[in-house]
C-alpha cells in the first residue's frame, strides 16, 4: 500500500475568489455600505497595508492519495483513492462594522479503479455566510443611522419603520449606533464596539451541497437510516413536500440558519424527490448518552449523560479560526496575548482595552513577576509623534532589541529602512526571511540548549522562546506578546496581570489598583535622563502623596496615599496638574518606622500601602508636567 499526503497554503484576496451564484442577496432597497462611508474614522486611521491584510483569504489544501493491490478473493483490480480537502477563511480577524466575509470548506473523495470520478465519488461543499435576515437587519441599522444624520428625510423615515420596524427598541441597534459614536471620538475598541463587531461577525447560515455517484450499498443504507432518524426525532417540527418535486439527481442540499441568539435553528433538506423543512430546533449543549443496560444486555440502572465541554456554535470572523478552535478545545486554558497598536491603544492579556501614549522613556510592557522572573519586555518611542516603537526583551541575561531606528548613519542596510532590525546585547544580527535563526543559551557552547529563535515574515519579526513559552511579534509599529496559561496571575506591566479578572486590570507594580489608565501607565514608566525632553523640563515620577494632620488626641500624624500619583521630583515645580481623590493611611509621625517611610517615599513608591486601612479621604494634585526651579 502506498499513501501520499500533500499539504500547502495559498494566500488570495477576496476579489480573486470566484463569485457564488447561490450567495445570499439583499434587496436593492438596502444597498451595501462601505467602511469609508459608515466608518470614516476607521479608514483614515488605517493604512492601505492593513486594509490589504484584512481582505486576504487563506486557502489551505490537504491532498491524500492511497494505492493498494486488490484484496484476494474479494477484488480483481487495484484500488485507488483520492481525498482532497480545501478550506478558505479570512487570514485576519475582523474588526470592522461594515463587513461581509465568508468561510468555505470542500471535501472531494474519489475512489475505485481510478480517481477520475467516474467510479465512486462523494463531494461535500460547505459555506458559512450571513443569513438573509441578518443582512436585512444590518442594512436597516445602516439606513437608520443615515436617516438619523439626515433628519430632513421624513418620508424615508416612515418607509424605514414600515420595512424594518422600530429599531430603537433593539439592543443590537443600540450597540451599532453607540459604536459609531465611540469611533468618531477615537475609541476604536470600546466594550460597546466589541459587542457590535461580535454581533456583525457571526456567520449564521451554513449551506451544504453533497454530490455523490455510485456509492457503496452500506453508505446508501447509512444515509437513509440517518435521514429517517432525523425525521423521526423532529417529526413535530417537520414539513415535507414530495409532490411534483424534481430536484437535481445525485445531489442533496442542506441549509442551516440560526437565530440571533444562536439558540434555535431552522434546517431545510432538498433531495432529488422531496423538500423537507424542520423549524425551531433548539440548540443545546451536545451530550454523550450511554445506556449500559443495552450494551451489557442486562437490567442494570446505569446510564451516562455526559455534557461536552463546549457548545455547538457557528463561526465568527471577529476572531481567527485558530483562536476559535483553541477556545473550543482549551476554554480558559488557551494562550493569551497582549497588543499595542499603532494608534497607542493597548489590549491586555485579559481583554481590557485602553489608550496610553508611550513616550521616550522605557515602559514595562510585560514582566514575569513570579520568583523565576523568566522574561521582561520593555517598550519606548524614539519620537513621541511617530508610531514607531522600540522593544527590548530580556531573557536569561540576554538583551534583545527590536527597532526600526537606524543605530548609525554609517551603517548600510541591505533592506528598506522601515524594516525591524534586531540587536542582541548591542550587536546587530541578520534575520533571514527564509530561515529561523536560533540563539543558544551559551553561544560559545554548540551543545547549549536553544534559548530563543528569530524569524522574519514580511515586515514582521517574531521572537519565540519555547523554554519560557514567550512569543513577541512586531513590525515596529505594533507588538503582540503571547504567553501560555501557565503565567496566569504571575504577570505585571502595561499588558496587565493576566488573572482573568477585568475589574483588577489597572494593577501597579506594588499591587496597587489605579482608577485611571494614565496613572496605571505611568506606574510602569522607567524615568531616566535619557528620555527627558530637555534639561529644563522634568518627568513626573510615581510617588505616594504625603500630608500631615492632628488626630483626635492632638498628636501629629503623617498620612500616605494608598496609591502613588504623578509628582515632580525634588528641584522641580509643577506646570500642569489635575485633582485626584485618594485614600490615605495615617501613622504617628514620631515613630522611627514613619521616619523611614518618609525617606523611602522621596525616591520610591511605598510597597503594600494599598492593603492598609483607609483613615481619611482627601483631594490632592497629580503633577503631570514639571519645570526645573
Amino acid at each position: 500500500m502506498n499513501i501520499k499526503i500533500h499539504s500547502y497554503d495559498n494566500q488570495m484576496t477576496e476579489d480573486d475568489l470566484t463569485s457564488d451564484p447561490k450567495e445570499v442577496r439583499v434587496s436593492p432597497r438596502f444597498p451595501q455600505r462601505s467602511s469609508e462611508e459608515m466608518e470614516q474614522e476607521v479608514s483614515s486611521e488605517t493604512s492601505k497595508k492593513m486594509k490589504m491584510l484584512t481582505n486576504k483569504v487563506l486557502c489551505k489544501t490537504v491532498a491524500v492519495q492511497i494505492e493498494r493491490s486488490p484484496i484476494p478473493t474479494k477484488e480483481s483490480e487495484d484500488f485507488k483513492g483520492c481525498l482532497n480537502m480545501e478550506f478558505e477563511y479570512p487570514m485576519m480577524p475582523e474588526w470592522r462594522l461594515i463587513q461581509d466575509r465568508k468561510m468555505k470548506a470542500l471535501i472531494d473523495a474519489k475512489w475505485g479503479r481510478d480517481c477520475s470520478g467516474n467510479d465512486k465519488m462523494l463531494k461535500v461543499n460547505a459555506k458559512w455566510q450571513k443569513s438573509e435576515e441578518q443582512r436585512r437587519q444590518e442594512r436597516c441599522q445602516e439606513q437608520q443611522h443615515i436617516s438619523d444624520v439626515d433628519s430632513s428625510g421624513q418620508d424615508s423615515n416612515e418607509e424605514l419603520v414600515t420595512t424594518c420596524g422600530d429599531l430603537k427598541t433593539h439592543k443590537k441597534w443600540s450597540h451599532f449606533k453607540e459604536c459609531l459614536k465611540y469611533r468618531r471620538n477615537g475609541r476604536m475598541y470600546s466594550p460597546t464596539c466589541r459587542l457590535a463587531v461580535e454581533d456583525r461577525s457571526l456567520l449564521r447560515q451554513l449551506d451544504i451541497d453533497i454530490m455523490h455517484l455510485n456509492l457503496p450499498s452500506w453508505m446508501e443504507e447509512l444515509s437513509t437510516s440517518l435521514k429517517r432518524y432525523i425525521y423521526f426525532t423532529f417529526f413535530d417540527r417537520l414539513s415535507i413536500d414530495d409532490i411534483d418535486v424534481r430536484n437535481e439527481e445525485n445531489k442533496v442540499r442542506v441549509q442551516v440558519v440560526t437565530s440571533k441568539g444562536q439558540d434555535v435553528m431552522n434546517v431545510s433538506i432538498h433531495t432529488p424527490d422531496e423538500d423537507a423543512q424542520i423549524s425551531h430546533i433548539p440548540i443545546e449543549q451536545p451530550k454523550i448518552k450511554v445506556d449500559f443496560s443495552k450494551i451489557l444486555k442486562m437490567d442494570v440502572p446505569l446510564k451516562l449523560d455526559w455534557p461536552l465541554g463546549f457548545p455547538l456554535r457557528f463561526p465568527s470572523t471577529k476572531k481567527s479560526l485558530k483562536q476559535q478552535y483553541l477556545e473550543v478545545i482549551f476554554g480558559s486554558n488557551q494562550p493569551a496575548f497582549c497588543k499595542i497598536r499603532p494608534n497607542d491603544r493597548i489590549q491586555t492579556f485579559d481583554g481590557v482595552q485602553y489608550k496610553y501614549k508611550v513616550g521616550m522613556c522605557d515602559h514595562v510592557l510585560a514582566k514575569d513577576s513570579s520568583p523565576e522572573e523568566s522574561f521582561l519586555v520593555l517598550v519606548r518611542k524614539e519620537d513621541v509623534e511617530q508610531p514607531d516603537k522600540t522593544f527590548q526583551v530580556f531573557l536569561d541575561g540576554k538583551k534583545i532589541e527590536l527597532t526600526t531606528t537606524q543605530k548609525s548613519q554609517s551603517e548600510e542596510w541591505t533592506n528598506k529602512e522601515e524594516q525591524v532590525h534586531v540587536f542582541i546585547d548591542g550587536r546587530q544580527v541578520e534575520v533571514n526571511p527564509l530561515k529561523a535563526r536560533q540563539i543558544l543559551k551559551d553561544e560559545h557552547d554548540t551543545n547549549s540548549p536553544v534559548l530563543f529563535s528569530l524569524s522574519r515574515f514580511g515586515d514582521k519579526v517574531i521572537l519565540m522562546s519555547q523554554q519560557h513559552g514567550l512569543i513577541v511579534e512586531t513590525d515596529g509599529h505594533y507588538v503582540q506578546v503571547k504567553v501560555p496559561s501557565a503565567y496566569r496571575g504571575k504577570l505585571s506591566g502595561l499588558c496587565g496581570n493576566f488573572d482573568g479578572e477585568q475589574d483588577s486590570e489597572y494593577e501597579g507594580p506594588s499591587q496597587e489598583l489605579y482608577r485611571s489608565p494614565s496613572d496605571f501607565g505611568l506606574s510602569y514608566r522607567i524615568p531616566s535622563k535619557d528620555c527627558q525632553v530637555n534639561d529644563k523640563k522634568g518627568l513626573s515620577v510615581m510617588r505616594n502623596a504625603r500630608i500631615t494632620r492632628l488626630n483626635e488626641f492632638n498628636k501629629k500624624e503623617t498620612c500616605f496615599s494608598k496609591v502613588p500619583i504623578p509628582q515632580c521630583p525634588e528641584g522641580y515645580t509643577k506646570t500642569e496638574s489635575e485633582p485626584r481623590e485618594l485614600e490615605f493611611h495615617c501613622v504617628p509621625t514620631e515613630l522611627e518606622s514613619t521616619k523611614r517611610l518618609i525617606e523611602v517615599h522621596k525616591t520610591n513608591p511605598l510597597e503594600k500601602m494599598a492593603s492598609k486601612r483607609t483613615d481619611r479621604i482627601a483631594e490632592v494634585e497629580a503633577e503631570l508636567e514639571c519645570q526645573q526651579l
